[in-house]
This record gives structure tokens, sequence and C-alpha cells, in this order.
């Protein structure tokens, strides 16, 4: 299955009605474009029986003039202006004014397909391409062969073999195409390819669970190879077309804007695909994680994906991913359950003597919460988990905890009382970077990476943030 080839910018000139409602429709234009939203611009404006302006369109249909179909997918109107006619619509009817004009904004369009309602935006097939996905995968294509006694020099393609995964719920492929399976030639003694990632859901899955995959998918690539990466093109199979047919998807590529604008090349990446130890096993226990840990995985890529933000920020995000992460893995209790309940009596009885009851409600919130562990207990033993890191990164789990607290604390409430003790933020970068090390490692450690596996993958990753981090 070829897979569509990733256009900057495109436009779909035709016409564009609800679904089942071919006998009103609208002439206008689509616009796809890198960074920007998919806008949809109509003459004319879409009406309900009572004669008011839609404004949301979980499906809108577009006729093209070579024929070709289109489905707009969760859709909304930020600008209706309409020249009222003569006449009104007709009870029981949806009809458009032809007169006046319309922008919508659209998440996602399916190019060689109608689907007719929400619930059957569904596919049972995913192929995608990243920004650098070659590279990364590292396959050794080409192979050289000089002999010393002739002067010729012998240059072999060797096309890559597939690579297949079975996953707990799914069957994830890598494959490679070249150009001249799409109806294109080399040119200039240049061969070209493109890798898929191919992902088989053995039945229907709905469009949004998809977007979550991608993102995964996105996010394991960034990991390993180090850098932000854009999605180049997805196409998907829908299951009522032919199923050699694929449908491809445009969608709101927010393109990610690095702060400086680096050639990246495959010795400068932490690792390649195929230098990961089990890629299946890694890729099985990256997906079954999400499940729990998916909110300590987004802080750790919001990070990596928004290099422009404050240092400050950084670091808030940073504990706040390791206290989830804490929440979620260890005892988060300081006292058994049976101990702490007669406690919590002993303590609530005396609240409730207090006669204000403002100040009972206060404090019953607080002995709610008590027998919780802080944020110094909880990065504590998370450095003690990963005894190494003490070493490697050359922190201890008092002295570099204490300062984090504190600082934490002062950039949460800015309390005076905390600024004196709070690290300075011309000092802060090395704290923000062990604590970033910290998070990959217990992402690493979750996926089922080894100890000294982890220890290589620090020694590639310790210094390649600093860039990231110029205040």
């Amino acid at each position: 299955m070829p897979l569509y080839k990733h256009i900057s910018k495109i436009s779909y000139q035709g016409s564009w009605c609800l679904p089942d409602k071919y006998h009103s429709p609208l002439f206008g234009e689509l616009i796809y474009e890198d960074n920007k939203h998919l806008k949809l611009t109509i003459n004319g404006v879409f009406i309900d029986i009572n004669g008011r302006e839609i404004r949301s369109f979980p499906i809108i249909h577009g006729f093209i003039g070579d024929g070709t179909r289109l489905t707009l997918y969760s859709s909304h109107a930020i600008q209706n202006e309409r020249i009222f006619p003569d006449f009104a619509a007709k009870e029981g009817t949806i009809r458009s004014y032809a007169r006046g004009k319309s922008v919508i904004l659209c998440s996602s369009a399916f190019v060689g397909v109608h689907i007719n309602k929400k619930e059957k935006v569904v596919f049972d097939k995913l192929y995608l391409n990243f920004e650098n996905q070659e590279l990364w995968l590292g396959e050794e294509m080409i192979d050289i062969q000089a002999n010393t006694s002739h002067p010729d020099v012998k240059v072999i393609y060797n096309f890559p073999e597939v690579k297949e995964y079975e996953l707990n719920n799914f069957k994830l492929k890598i494959r490679y195409e070249n150009w001249e399976q799409l109806g294109l030639f080399c040119v200039n003694d240049v061969v070209n390819f493109r890798s898929v990632i191919e992902i088989d859901f053995h039945g229907p899955i709905f469009i949004d669970e998809i977007y979550k995959i991608v993102i995964h998918i996105r996010n394991f690539i960034s990991l390993f190879s180090g850098y932000p990466t854009n999605l180049n093109s997805i196409s998907l199979n829908y299951r009522e077309l032919d199923k050699n047919t694929a449908v491809n998807m445009l969608f709101h590529r927010r393109k990610f804007l690095p702060i400086y604008n680096p050639d990246i090349f495959p010795s400068s990446m932490i690792t390649k695909f195929n230098r990961l130890p089990n890629p299946g096993k890694l890729l099985n226990n990256w997906f079954d994680k999400q499940n729990y840990l998916e909110p300590v995985f987004d802080l750790y890529f919001a990070i990596m994906y928004n290099p422009m933000m404050y240092i400050t920020n950084r670091l808030l995000l940073l504990t706040q991913a390791l206290e989830t992460y804490h929440i979620r893995t260890f005892d988060s209790e300081i006292l058994d359950e049976d101990k702490f309940d007669d406690l919590k009596k002993y303590l609530t009885e005396i609240v409730e003597k207090l006669p204000e009851r403002e100040f009972q409600s206060h404090f019953k919130v607080k002995i709610k919460y008590m027998n919780k562990k802080n944020l110094r207990k909880r990065l504590r033993e998370i450095i003690n988990k990963f005894g190494y890191l003490k070493n490697v990164l050359n922190i201890d789990d008092r002295g570099f905890v204490d300062k984090i607290v504190i600082t934490r604390n002062y950039y949460t409430h800015y309390d005076p009382e905390d600024l004196e003790k709070a690290i300075k933020l011309k000092e802060l970068n090395p704290f923000i970077n062990n604590l970033r090390i910290i998070l990959a490692v217990i992402i690493l450690d979750e996926i089922g990476l080894s100890e000294d596996e982890i220890k290589k993958y620090i020694q590639r990753d310790r210094y390649r943030y600093d860039m990231f981090y110029i205040e």
C-alpha cells in the first residue's frame, strides 16, 4: 500500500454540503497548508430549519471537479455572513443560503471517500511517515564494493526486509517503498525511497483513538532519536472501500519549529531503531504503559516539544511528572491505613470542637491528605530506586532534593520567604537537566531497558538538551 507523499500546500475547489443534503450544495475552497488550520471558505451559509446558522459540523461532504470526494471531520464555523432572502426555509429540511460567506475550520479531512456519520469515522489500518524517520530506522541500504586491482566501484542498493511486530492490540510493520512503486523513476542515478510505519488494528478503530496512537509513535521516535519530529503524512484504510484502497488524511499540521535549525545526522541521535534491544518488546511495553503512565509521558514530551518554555515552567512540569509517577507506582501513604484511621478519627474530633465551621472545613481537608507523602519524600524514594543515578549525575537524595523542593515551592506560591533559599535562575539549568534525565530513566525502565542499556542512553543524552535551555 503506497503512502501518499506529503504536500505542504494544496487546495480543493468544488461544492460542499451536509451529509444527505446534496440538493443544496455551496461552492467553496478547502485550503491545506503546513502550520495553519485546515480552512474551508464557502459562498453561502449552512442554515437549520429555523433559519439559524449552523456553527458546528460533525461531517461535511465535498465534491471536487476531478471527481474526488472529501469528508471534513469535526468542523466549526468561525465566520458566517449571509444575505437574507425573501422566503423562509421549509420546515423539516436543512437548506443553505447561496448568498453570503462562511469560513470553517476543520480538524481533519479524508480524501477519496464520503463518510456519512461521525460514528462511522473508523479505520482498520494506518500508514505513517515522520520527518527523519529513515535516518532513525538506521537501515544500511547502500553497499559500496571497491577492488584495489580495478578502477571501477560497484554500488549495490539493498532493499530492506519488512520488519513485523505482533503487539497486544495491533500488528506493527516497518517497510520501505521507492518512488518507482509510486509511478516515479530514479533521476540522476539517485535512489529515492521512503519508509512506512504500517499498523493493522485487526478491526475498526475510531479516529480519536488513532490520533492517540500517532502521538505515541511520534513520542517513541523522539525518545530514542533525541529530536522532536513532525508527521509528514498519514493514510488509512476505510473498511467500506476496497482493501487495497487507502484514504489520504489531511490534518491541522501544527509543525514543530525549533528555536534553532540543526542538521540532523544519524550519529547525533541517541540511538537508532535497528540498535534497540528487542524492539518488539519495547514497543509493546510502550503502548501498554500508556494505560496508567500516559500523564508522565505527556509531561516529558511537553518539554521536548516546547523549547521556548520558560525554565521555571520546565521545573514545575518535571516535578509534577515525577510526583505523578510516584503516586502511580509507589506506596503513597506514610502510615498504614488502620493506624491513620485512628489518628484521623482523633484529629477530626478535635477539629469538630472548633466554634467556626469554616475552620472545621479547612482543617478536615488538611487531615484527609496529611497521610500522603510530600514531594521531598517522593523524590528521595525515586532517586534511591535508581541508585546508580547518584554517581552518573553527581547528585544525592538530600541536598539535591531539598533545593528542588524549595525552588518548586517558590515558583508555585511565590512566597518571599523562600526566595533566598530557592535556586537562582542562572544556576537552575543543571538541576533541570538532571530532573529531565531522571524522568527519562523512569520511562526507559518502565518499558524494559536494563540498567546497562539505560546508562548508555544517559551518556548519549545528558548534554544534548542544554541547547534547548538558552535563556
